[in-house]
């Protein structure tokens, strides 16, 4: 029989709002309030987990994210520069580009 994991304990900075209103939903259903967090951060770090630990989340989606606008996303011309909004590569051709607006942005490859 394999013994427990051990749990450690530790603290974050939350609006009290939304502590108070996460602590009355725990007890409506029942579950404290260190299980539920825990259960909605499992399926999240095993989603993001693998990947090079050094690198930024956002970094490697910038990179790793294919491009697969056809059209800019304000008419129907060809793409000349994409940016990543949300996990999202969108295209815009050179007329409505504006790049302050998107933290990633690349140039469509001619």
């Amino acid at each position: 029989m394999s013994k427990p994991l051990e749990k450690k304990r530790t603290c974050f900075n939350i609006e009290e709002n939304i502590l108070g209103q996460f602590k009355r939903i725990c007890e409506r259903e029942g579950v404290t309030m260190s299980s539920k967090v825990e259960s909605l951060l499992r399926p999240y770090v095993l989603a993001h987990s693998p990947g090079n630990p050094q690198q930024r989340l956002d970094t490697t989606l910038a990179i790793g994210a294919p491009f697969k606008a056809e059209t800019c996303q304000l008419c129907s011309s060809k793409p000349d520069f994409f940016g990543l909004k949300s996990g999202v590569w969108l295209g815009y051709c050179l007329l409505h580009w504006n790049g302050k607006k998107f933290k990633s942005w690349r140039a469509a490859k001619k």
